[in-house]
């Protein structure tokens, strides 16, 4: 998914819907806000990354920083999907 998709599903999914979520090493993550970004970084498409106790993530064309999530996330890795 490009970046600006993955913003309107977030937006799409928030109250009083489940929220949009992924998976890092079977641990569930939801998301409640995310923004698009201009930040390049030396990342994979499904990666994310932690600069500055703010998480990025590679999308297909894009970037998104999450905002607010439910979850722990590390300074990097890659998500198994977003649903």
């Amino acid at each position: 998914m490009t970046a600006l998709q993955v913003y309107n599903l977030v937006r799409a999914l928030n109250r009083p819907f489940p929220n949009a979520f992924s998976f890092y090493k079977n641990t569930k993550l939801t998301f409640q806000k995310v923004r698009l970004s201009k930040i390049k970084l030396n990342i994979k498409t499904g990666e994310f990354l932690k600069k500055k106790k703010k998480v990025f993530v590679k999308c297909k064309k894009g970037y998104i920083e999450i905002l607010q999530f439910k979850g722990t996330i590390p300074n990097s890795g890659k998500f198994e999907s977003i649903n």
